[in-house]
């Protein structure tokens, strides 16, 4: 019972104090989407990172960090990686707009992207061949594996429409 005077309701946040909070989450995705795309960009196969070893010092903007991450991404996405700070930043801006009506389930938006990403990295990988500086293809393992599902059940051409 001593307990209970003792504790206080938190009175919820103003307005303004939830657009400060919001404006402030919003820069800091940005942020992190600057630093993927820079690391993204400054991407160099010969960077100690995720899929190899590497030789001599590490040549992206981000760093150490920056290469793990870019040679990550471009390992599992391939060329479709380089939406990923778009998506970030795209984050960040419909968070600073808010919710003044529901919308549609987060479930699914989260299914929604994960399918387009599956999508996206199967047609870079059944379309886009050749020579490459990526780690695996253009792709990357997640195109791979989708690409070759998809062809063997619908042949190429059916699998690209």
């Amino acid at each position: 019972m001593a307990q209970a005077r003792f504790r206080r309701e938190r009175a919820p946040l103003a307005p303004h104090g939830r657009r400060l909070l919001r404006e402030a989450l919003l820069f800091l995705l940005l942020a992190i989407a600057l630093y993927i795309a820079a690391a993204l960009w400054t991407f160099h196969a010969s960077d100690a990172s995720w899929s190899h070893s590497g030789t001599g010092a590490v040549r992206n903007a981000g760093g150490i960090v920056g290469a793990w991450l870019s040679d990550l991404l471009l390992s599992l996405f391939g060329v479709p990686a380089y939406i990923v700070p778009l998506a970030i930043a795209w984050s960040g801006v419909r968070l600073l707009r808010g919710r003044s009506t529901p919308e549609r389930p987060h479930a699914l938006t989260v299914l929604g992207m994960a399918l387009a990403s599956l999508g996206a990295c199967g047609l870079a990988s059944l379309d886009f061949k050749g020579p490459s500086p990526l780690p695996f293809q253009t792709g990357g393992l997640i195109g791979l594996d989708t690409s070759a599902v998809l062809a063997r059940a619908l042949d190429p051409l059916g699998a690209t429409l």
